[in-house]
């Protein structure tokens, strides 16, 4: 009976089905990218790589046999180390990038294909969901997460337009508790119309090409520009104002040739981030990057500034901190905050007050805690903080 068993694994045509598996899975991989990478991804590949070295080794060392059969054992060895961390990586999910935490696959932030969703934004109804939270939005005509605005706008009201990505747009809270429906709440001045120009993914670079081509006719009083870190991983990686090309068309930065093998080999990635920032910028070049990354950051604020002036619109930056920043004391935008001054250009510094005595104790409940969007309750405190900052400016009156 064994004998028998043996004789029909041996038959069994292992080989070939292990082969076309992995044909079909990298045939996948170049016809829709890193969506065709699951679970079984990279078991696949090492697999396909032990039963190849293990059928190549004899015929290489054929008067060696003692050699390919050494070897032999030493590569199954390697293979099967390698899959046990594999498996502990992913099982552990210590390796997960934020957008696999986010929305449980792997996800290239050079994927520049989908550059009509920032140009053009939402439609319809849709959600915003993650394993922690499920809400809906209906995006207007322009694309925001906001009612139909009107061309028109009487003498009397003073629009405020908000501009900014995800936490603009309210993400991980209801419509009705975004910072900015707690900001028009706490005026409560219904000469005052508030508008909500956010854009999950969207940067100061994507929120200048949108004010300037089909924001700036709803003739808004006041824009506020919602800043926060990931201006930095959204710059670094899709460049300045030179993403948009002469035909339209939009093209972010070229991604390292071996992102796919980071994308589906959890191992790669203690190498790869040990070596690289989380942009796959190299540590020794992450200085001479971040200043290019504040060149285009100022560049596009002051874009703004300069449209908004002649156009005798309000114009204010507002940076806000994610809570990794408050917990370890990180402030991202101490330069910006001195380019503003420099050039007159209104700034509200959220950090201050999330970092105060009465915040900072407790500071995890004002964020999710995986997702790290705000909560309601982190929407509130923000708009408190900008509220504050737009009256002692002048700019906002109850």
């Amino acid at each position: 009976m064994l004998n028998k068993s043996i004789r029909l694994i041996k038959r069994f045509p292992f080989d070939t089905i292990l082969a076309v598996g992995v044909l079909v899975q990298t045939m996948l991989f170049v016809a829709i990218g890193y969506e065709a990478f699951s679970f079984v991804t990279p078991f696949l590949y090492y697999l396909a790589l032990a039963v190849f070295c293990y059928r190549m080794l004899p015929p290489v060392f054929r008067r060696k046999p003692n050699t390919a059969a050494n070897l032999r054992v030493s590569v199954i060895s390697i293979v099967a180390i390698i899959v046990i961390i594999e498996a502990g990586l992913r099982l552990s999910g210590s390796c997960l990038t934020v957008q696999e935490m986010r929305i449980g696959k792997y996800y290239s932030l050079y994927f520049s294909s989908n550059q009509e969703f920032w140009l053009f934004g939402q439609s319809g109804t849709y959600q915003l969901t993650t394993s922690e939270y499920d809400y809906s939005r209906t995006a207007n005509s322009e694309g925001f997460p906001d009612k139909e605005w009107g061309l028109e706008k009487p003498d009397s009201t003073i629009r405020v337009m908000a501009i900014g990505d995800s936490f603009t747009e309210g993400d991980g809270a209801h419509a009705d508790s975004t910072w900015l429906k707690f900001l028009e709440r706490k005026t409560n001045n219904r000469r005052y119309e508030f508008m909500n120009a956010g854009m999950c993914g969207s940067d100061p670079v994507f929120g200048y090409h949108n004010f300037e081509n089909k924001l700036l006719k709803y003739k808004p009083d006041v824009v506020l520009l919602a800043m926060n870190c990931s201006e930095q991983n959204d710059l670094i990686i899709r460049g300045g104002f030179e993403r948009f090309r002469p035909d339209g068309s939009v093209q972010f930065r070229k991604p390292p040739r071996w992102e796919c093998i980071y994308a589906f080999c959890y191992v790669s990635r203690l190498f790869f981030n040990a070596l690289y920032s989380e942009d796959f910028v190299p540590v020794w070049k992450l200085d001479e990057v971040k200043n290019q990354y504040y060149r285009d950051l100022h560049t596009a604020i002051q874009k703004f500034s300069d449209l908004c002036r002649s156009n005798n619109i309000e114009f204010v930056c507002i940076a806000h901190p994610i809570r990794i920043e408050i917990e370890k004391g990180i402030r991202h935008f101490d330069k910006t905050k001195v380019y503003c001054n420099a050039n007159n250009i209104h700034y509200i510094d959220l950090y201050s007050y999330f970092a105060g005595d009465t915040m900072a104790g407790n500071i995890a409940a004002y964020y999710w805690v995986s997702d790290g969007h705000h909560n309601a309750r982190g929407y509130s405190a923000m708009a408190d903080a900008i509220y504050s900052g737009l009256c002692e400016k002048g700019l906002l009156r109850d």
